[in-house]
């Protein structure tokens, strides 16, 4: 592991991917530390490249964890739409896109979700996005 993470560090690839496979290391090891490298590096092409370039073995709700720790919104955004059904709600809301989280929340008739992103954004005092919630909330109660 720490061997690996040295290589990645000093940018050695290849040589990283040969110590992966000699000594098998599994898929979902690899990607996580290949991803806390590149961000620690501030290298987000590479996290880009990494997403792309097959099928996520760790899904891509760590992508918009690291991207969120290391402060790059406009990063994670990226992710976001990748991430599982059930967990994009609360993503969107602890990067801090309420509005998203909203449009997200009412696409799925999310009344839970919509009700605590309205409590958030009145404590925010994101007034504006507050009332778009207010609407969907009442949309969606008349619809019932």
């Amino acid at each position: 592991h720490d061997t690996i993470r040295q290589l990645l560090l000093l940018n050695d690839i290849k040589q990283a991917d040969k110590i992966k496979s000699d000594f098998k290391v599994p898929d979902r090891r690899y990607w996580w530390l290949r991803l806390q490298v590149f961000a620690e590096l501030d290298k987000w092409e590479e996290v880009d490249k990494l997403a792309r370039s097959k099928k996520s073995p760790i899904g891509y709700e760590p992508f918009v964890e690291i991207a969120l720790k290391y402060g790059n919104i406009n990063e994670a955004r990226k992710y976001l739409p990748k991430c599982r059904e059930e967990t994009k709600v609360k993503w969107y809301i602890r990067a801090g896109l309420y509005k998203e989280a909203a449009c997200f929340a009412y696409e799925q008739k999310d009344m839970q979700a919509l009700t605590t992103i309205h409590r958030d954004t009145l404590k925010l005092q994101q007034l504006e996005v507050a009332n778009i919630v207010a609407d969907f909330i009442k949309t969606l109660n008349d619809k019932q």
